[in-house]
Parts: structure tokens; C-alpha cells; sequence
């Protein structure tokens, strides 16, 4: 695809996602009995549309084949959370024959014991959050258990993990939540018009948005509310954070987010990237510099979280030494605008060519591992 076509498809979807987050808005407002505007849902729904909305633009204009498919229980997608969503290699869009009204369906009981081990794990930070000893809550994507209690202790517990909590111990029963969805088009659509692109978005949304969102909610709510959360990827992958970073955002708390990795916080050109700079106050970045206020230059922490792994290093020898480069995961072409992507592409390569030279120097062993999103990988597909 040329550079210009790209960008513009990047355009696009920035322009029509704030209309598509409030058309989702009212709708999961209506089904949930809720009044909550789109601050409170963009955390929760707004990573979920902004891949949706990019993945369904760039697919159209990139994929020869055809992605349409005549909607039934039997062939559509359902993912409990984002995280599947986002691991699905493709997505279709459906046609719809035909709207049949249901009664609402919701998934309205959790597993007694993860309810019980749920509610163990808030008591001890609930404590600490009421006595005032606590202020902060993080979610470190790198940090091991280990290091986790450490960076607590030596901070007087001032910062905590947040408790995990386990919310979707359930079986997904296509039929009835498939039905569930038709009806919510439906309901919508007899006082707005038909919409192709919103009905595939209500369809492929994750079932924690929709009919286990009670289950979410009510169990978020065990944990006190803290004056604030760093959060650093750890959002992306458990949905049960965005709930939370949704309830602090309704009681006008602080939202900080930190560099996940050195592919974002360059430059506003990914959908993550996008996402992040919308819910939080501030964004704490390795050193990249814009005009943008929310931007604070950060020491990243992340090495220490390797140290453990080196500590039984006694010797290196002067005379061999093996190594082992571990090659960036890029984002997907539908993820970052061209020109970053042609950037990658270079990138990688340039770093390759300086391993086949290196690795050609005696007593030298070069071991390469590319990560997922590695151009490498893509090649042998």
C-alpha cells in the first residue's frame, strides 16, 4: 500500500472513533442500566474500538480475499477479553439476514471459591488504602513477585500491587449471547439508522464488555479506591484493570501511564499509543520529547526484574563469548501509520546485517530470537 493511501486510512480512524466510542456509549449505557459518559467507558471499550475500527479499514483495503460472512452463532468470533480479541490472527465482518428480538442475557454468577479467593486478596491493600498508608496502586508488566513486594517494602507500602482478580470462569454459550447481540442491534436500530460497521463492532466486542460486565464491575468494587494507578501494558492484557481505571477516572483520580516499550512514545502512531495518552494524566516516557504536557521523562525500572537472572554468571571468559540478541516485536501494519512501519522494517534489518558481520569474527557465537512481531517470523508464515 503507498505511503499516502496508509495515512489516510490513519486519518480516518482517528476522525470517526469519537463518534463510534459515544454510539457505543449509549448503548452499553441503555444495556447496563448505567449513566456514565465516555470518560468512564473509554478505558473500559476504547482500546477494543480503536483496534476494531483500524483492523476493519485496513483489512478492507488490503485483503484481496473476501472477509464477509453471513452471521450465525455457529461461525462468529467471541472472545471473553480484549486480550483475545487482539491475539486473533483475522477478523470477519458479517452480514445479518435477519434481527430477532430476545430477552437481555448477562452472565450474573461467579465460581463461589474465586469470589471468596477475590474478596482474600483485597482485604490486606483495602487496609492500608483506609488507614492512609496507601496511595498509589501499580500493575508492572515486567516486575516478578519477588520484586513486587520489594519495590512495596522499600516504598513504606506508599505503593502497592493491585490485587488480581479472577473474573471469567465461565463457558461461553454462542448461541444466546449471539442472540443477546441481534437484539442489542435491534433495540438500536429502531430509532437510528442501520449501520454495517456498528453491528460487526457490537457482534466481535468481548463478552466482559457485555454480558460479564456485572460480574467485572461488582468485583472491582472490592478494591478501595487509591489516589492513583501506574499502569504500564499490564491493562492491556486483564480487562478487570480498565474497570478500575474507569472507576478511579469517575472519581477524578490520577491515571499514570508508563512507556511499555522503545516502539511507542516516539511519536501519536499507534492505536496503544492512542489509547494511553487519551485515559491518562500523565505519561511517563523514556526520554521522548513533544509539545504535549502529559508527557514526563521517566527512568525505567525494567532491568532490575533481569538482574536475578545473571546472578549466577561467576565468570566470563575472555577468549569465547556467546550471545543471544533478541530481536523487537513490531506492531501490525493496521496498528501504526507507514511510515514507522517502513521504518521498522529498515531497522531490523540493519540490525541483522551487523549480527552476520559480528558473528563472523572467531570465538564469537551470535544466537538470534526474534519475538513475536518480528518481521522474521512473518516471512516464514
Amino acid at each position: 500500500m503507498k505511503v499516502d493511501s496508509y495515512n489516510k486510512l490513519n486519518s480516518h480512524y482517528k476522525k470517526i472513533y469519537p463518534d463510534y466510542l459515544n454510539k457505543i456509549t449509549r448503548i452499553l449505557n441503555n444495556y447496563h442500566k448505567k449513566q456514565y459518559n465516555t470518560d468512564y467507558w473509554e478505558p473500559i471499550v476504547g482500546l477494543y474500538l480503536r483496534r476494531f475500527i483500524a483492523k476493519y479499514l485496513f483489512q478492507k483495503k488490503t485483503k484481496k480475499k473476501k472477509l464477509d460472512k453471513i452471521a450465525s452463532y455457529k461461525n462468529v468470533n467471541l472472545n471473553k477479553n480484549y486480550n483475545d480479541f487482539a491475539d486473533g490472527d483475522e477478523t470477519f465482518f458479517y452480514k445479518f439476514k435477519s434481527l430477532n428480538s430476545s430477552d437481555y442475557f448477562r452472565i450474573d454468577k461467579i465460581n463461589f471459591f474465586l469470589r471468596a479467593m477475590n474478596t482474600l486478596r483485597t482485604i490486606v491493600p483495602n487496609i492500608l488504602i483506609k488507614l492512609g498508608v496507601t496511595k498509589i496502586f501499580f500493575q508492572e508488566s515486567y516486575f516478578k513477585k519477588y520484586l513486587r513486594n520489594f519495590f512495596s517494602l522499600r516504598s513504606f507500602f506508599n505503593l502497592i500491587s493491585l490485587p488480581k482478580l479472577n473474573c471469567e470462569n465461565y463457558k461461553i454459550d454462542k448461541k444466546k449471547i449471539f442472540q443477546n447481540r441481534l437484539d442489542l442491534i435491534d433495540r438500536y436500530e429502531i430509532n437510528n439508522k442501520k449501520d454495517f460497521f456498528l453491528r460487526n463492532m457490537i457482534i466481535s466486542m468481548p463478552i466482559n464488555y457485555i454480558e460479564n460486565y456485572s460480574i467485572i464491575f461488582n468485583e472491582v468494587k472490592k478494591i478501595n479506591v487509591s489516589d492513583a494507578i501506574y499502569v504500564d501494558g499490564n491493562e492491556v492484557k486483564f480487562d478487570f484493570i480498565k474497570f478500575y481505571i474507569a472507576e478511579l477516572i469517575l472519581r477524578k483520580k490520577k491515571i499514570l501511564i508508563g512507556q511499555h516499550a522503545l516502539r511507542t512514545g516516539l511519536e501519536d502512531f499507534n492505536v496503544y499509543f492512542d489509547y494511553s495518552k487519551s485515559i491518562s494524566n500523565f505519561y511517563l516516557t523514556w526520554g521522548w520529547k513533544n509539545n504535549d504536557k502529559k508527557n514526563i521523562k521517566f527512568y525505567s525500572t525494567r532491568i532490575f526484574s533481569s538482574l536475578k537472572k545473571y546472578k549466577k554468571v561467576n565468570l566470563i571468559k575472555k577468549d569465547k563469548s556467546n550471545i543471544c540478541f533478541v530481536l523487537c516485536g513490531f506492531l501490525n501494519m493496521e496498528e501504526n501509520i507507514c511510515d514507522n512501519f517502513i521504518e521498522n522494517h529498515r531497522a531490523e534489518k540493519a540490525r541483522i546485517h551487523l549480527l552476520e558481520h559480528i558473528n563472523k569474527v572467531k570465538d564469537i557465537k551470535i544466537t538470534l530470537k526474534p519475538r513475536q512481531g518480528s518481521f522474521i517470523i512473518e516471512k516464514k508464515k
